[in-house]
């Protein structure tokens, strides 16, 4: 696919110079890669992009853990061949929160005291995080914790 066949005139827009050909019909560069491309058909090998998803690591809550009160939720994602562009942490059907990374670093982290944990009903909850690298390669990864009443007790000591 190209955009033009050739440069339109003396134009100095950027859009008026993507042509395979110079305003003279002289070729560019990419007049013979597409030549090439036309002839021959693609002759490149393997993958054309690094398509490995995102690595997520839920640093808290721990699976299955029960709380009561606010509930601290940490994330960690990486993605050490394209960078991280976004986490996001789906907390139940209605809320979310987003971290956005404008640098992409191989290695993002983010984490919220998500106080109205305090006043969603009883029982098990579903933690979902999705997380995406600079390509757009996508990652979910999901937790249940169950909210229990009151203060939690830890198990006496025999």
């Amino acid at each position: 696919m190209w955009f033009e066949l050739f440069n339109n005139g003396t134009s100095t827009t950027p859009l008026d110079n993507f042509g395979l050909l110079n305003s003279d019909y002289s070729p560019k560069p990419a007049f013979a890669a597409f030549q090439q491309e036309s002839l021959h058909g693609d002759q490149l090998k393997g993958p054309c992009g690094n398509f490995a998803a995102p690595v997520i690591k839920i640093l808290r809550p721990t699976p299955g853990q029960s709380y009561s009160g606010a509930l601290t939720i940490a994330v960690a994602a990486s993605s050490p061949a394209n960078g991280v562009r976004e986490i996001t942490i789906q907390l139940s059907r209605h809320s979310r929160v987003h971290f956005v990374s404008k640098r992409f670093p191989t290695t993002f982290r983010g984490s919220i005291s998500w106080q109205a944990a305090k006043s969603i009903k009883l029982g098990p909850h579903t933690i979902k995080v999705i997380v995406t690298d600079k390509l757009g390669n996508v990652s979910k990864l999901a937790i249940r914790v169950v909210h229990m009443q009151g203060p939690l007790r830890q198990p006496l000591a025999q």
